[in-house]
């Protein structure tokens, strides 16, 4: 593992979208940097804001910030986050007039998880054909993966459609694989709960709700025992309500607070979390599933998460699409019987956080 520098550095954090976990971070660790953001997202701790100086800014705010700052690094949002481009490159302009007028730029670093094939993806939104779209991608998106000095991959498969848009990438720009998982929790006690199940997300398709509940009577019916919590709210969340009505061992938390989370967390055995991938949308890494390990859960997911690879690899159980039922309950049941400890999860756990790991290497002299 690569370790924290061992003196802070000062830096700019600049996210086209800032949410409760930048702030979080924003305020931990030996790193010191300011964060700017153009907005703020659903979960937004705006006291939490005020205490790290993380201020809202517009794109030209970013240039100027740059380029009257003496950082020596600033983070941005990655590539293929495309909303991201404008304030990217008004970042990187303020970097050039720095250069230009003072002699000295600062590293430009990122940290990517996205996924997707944005070729697809974007010919889907515009109907030109994807050959066009992926032309034009691979020019400007390789050009501005170019201008980065460093690039920190959450996910194998993260690193893989960059590849597969760019071919090799830009041989001026450090590149690292840090997998997004974290260690074991420190705040919980694991008490296991034999035969309990937890779905842990939006209660919406893409996440594979509905098939959990086609899965569930199947499972139930061959193991009577087995309880499952639906926890999570979203557009699913009256129909998943009404469904857990009808059978006993089923309970449903709509958007509980977070200690209630990790109680259902330190209980299961099984985290499911069957994701549905579209040509418009692929789990990145799947912040359940991270949550999961690190309370010891045994994980039932697709191979529609860019952590499915690492998770194959240390026996979890990964299915090639969210849309058989029988398949599902039949990997849930698998996941149960096979389960012995939380232990026998928890130790192919990092000692640190991959995230921070990510964070050292890029921010490091």
């Amino acid at each position: 593992m690569n370790k924290a520098p061992s003196s802070p550095l000062q830096g700019l954090k600049i996210y086209d979208e800032a949410r409760s976990a930048h702030l979080e971070r924003a305020l931990s660790g030996g790193m010191t940097h300011r964060l700017l953001y153009r907005k703020a997202s659903y979960d937004f701790d705006a006291e939490l804001a005020r205490t790290s100086g993380s201020t809202i800014t517009s794109l030209i705010g970013v240039s100027r910030a740059v380029f009257a700052s003496d950082v020596q690094c600033v983070e941005l949002n990655e590539p293929l986050f495309l909303r991201a481009i404008p304030l990217i490159i008004a970042a990187f302009f303020g970097g050039w007039l720095r250069s230009l007028c003072k002699g000295n730029r600062p590293k430009f670093v990122t940290y990517a998880i996205e996924n997707i094939d944005m070729a697809a993806k974007l010919s889907s939104h515009t109907r030109v054909p994807s050959p066009i779209i992926r032309v034009m991608c691979r020019t400007l998106l390789r050009w501005i993966f170019s201008c980065f000095d460093r690039v920190a991959f959450g996910t194998q498969s993260s690193k893989r459609a960059y590849e597969d848009l760019f071919g090799l990438l830009p041989s001026n720009v450090e590149v690292q694989l840090f997998p997004a998982i974290e260690p074991l929790c420190d705040h919980c006690e694991l008490a296991k709960s034999q035969g309990q199940v937890l779905f842990l997300g939006a209660f919406d398709d893409r996440k594979g709700v509905d098939t959990v509940m086609m899965a569930w009577p199947i499972v139930q019916s061959k193991m009577p025992g087995a309880r499952l919590i639906l926890v999570g709210k979203g557009r699913l969340s009256q129909e998943v309500v009404e469904w857990s009505n009808a059978f006993t061992g089923v309970e449903v938390q709509i958007d509980p607070p977070r200690r209630q989370i990790h109680d259902a967390l330190s209980a299961s055995v099984v985290l499911v979390l069957p994701s549905r991938g579209s040509v418009r949308w692929r789990e990145q890494v799947g912040l359940p599933i991270v949550e999961g390990l690190s309370h010891g859960c045994k994980v039932v997911t697709t191979r529609d998460t860019g952590l499915a690879e690492w998770l194959r690899e240390h026996n979890h159980i990964i299915l090639a699409s969210a849309d058989d039922e029988a398949e599902l309950a039949e990997a849930i049941l698998a996941a149960i019987s096979a389960y012995s400890d939380a232990l026998s999860v928890t130790r192919s756990l990092p000692a640190r956080s991959g995230r921070l790991d990510a964070e050292a290497w890029l921010w490091r002299a």
